[in-house]
């Protein structure tokens, strides 16, 4: 009668030697290879992914830190003055023969209910003094801007307005400005994760606290300072009228969008991991496959010592 093979049993073979042995040290080294290996061809095929950037869309929750400085230039024919207010104690205290503000008008709005605030509005007011003119304004706010799409980062934000009028021309009106808060970016952002703390840092101390010299103030100034940092948010002007009115008064009026801004991170190590996983998994297994063919032979052979256990089983 002719016998079928209906299933096969490989034989087990197990190979035993102690702890300390150069049989356990070669598996060790090997298991620690296999799982090398693969690593390092992924990183050598796939150089760039270490390289890319992370793009992420985002609308920063910015709020109003309650911090401005705010000048205007009046001339005449012979003279010129100067009238400006500020939240600041030390350059109220060197320009407190012009602190002639009538008063700082602040509000939010949050149209989408999302939490953060979409529109921001200003206006600044002050007396003008009979003969005299508005010849040129300074202005500037300081905002707080957190993002945290990937982690959290609170962003150096201010608005800058530099004008001057020609022919000495303002007298009596309503300035208004619109425009748009815009992301500026120099380097990608760093994110902490497991094993390593690094984190882009940025540069918050744009006004000292105990300056003596008005120039310390001055939009060049801060800007100048605003730009070392990595990621800035400045406002960008989109519109600006003037409206002519009969009152002995000018009025300065901002509004701001605060908008989605793009920012560039870095990926973390387990970004990176969840990309190339598929790619690892798949060297892996042939990475395994082959170390179990390289051991199998080197033990047949005997290239290694072990004790050879070969569990014989009972024949039915």
């Amino acid at each position: 009668m002719k016998l079928f093979t209906v299933h096969r049993n490989p034989l087990n073979i197990a190979y035993k030697h102690q702890l300390c042995s150069i049989a356990t040290l070669f598996v060790l080294l090997g298991a620690i290879l296999v799982v090398v290996l693969p690593f390092v061809v992924i990183h050598s095929l796939y150089r760039d992914t270490w390289k890319e950037e992370l793009l992420l869309h985002e609308q920063p929750n910015t709020k109003f830190s309650y911090k401005y400085i705010f000048r205007a230039t009046l001339g005449n024919e012979i003279d010129e003055k100067l009238v400006t207010c500020s939240s600041f104690a030390s350059y109220n205290a060197l320009t407190e023969p012009y602190q002639e503000c009538n008063g700082v008008t602040f509000l939010e709005f949050d149209k989408n209910h999302d939490q953060k605030v979409d529109e921001m509005k200003f206006s600044f007011s002050f007396d003008l003094i009979p003969t005299y003119k508005v010849t040129s304004f300074q202005l500037l706010i300081f905002l707080d801007s957190f993002v945290e799409a990937q982690c959290k980062f609170k962003l150096p934000t201010v608005i800058a307005i530099d004008k001057e009028f020609a022919e000495k021309s303002i007298h009596g009106s309503k300035m208004s400005v619109k425009g748009a808060l815009l992301a500026k970016q120099q380097r990608a952002l760093t994110c902490p994760y497991f094993l390593r703390g690094i984190k882009t840092h940025f540069f918050y101390n744009l006004i000292i606290d105990n300056a003596t010299q008005t120039h310390e103030f001055s939009n060049e100034a801060i800007m100048e300072k605003l730009f070392l940092n990595p990621v800035y948010l400045k406002f960008q002007e989109e519109t600006s009228k003037v409206t002519k009115s009969r009152t002995e008064s000018f009025t300065m009026d901002l509004t701001v969008d605060v908008e989605e801004i793009m920012l560039r991170y870095h990926y973390t190590l387990w970004q990176i991991v969840n990309r190339i996983w598929i790619q690892y998994l798949a060297v892996f297994v042939i990475f395994y496959i082959c170390g179990e063919k390289i051991k199998d032979y080197l033990f047949r052979n005997q290239y290694l010592a072990a004790w050879e256990v070969v569990p014989w089983k009972k024949l039915r």
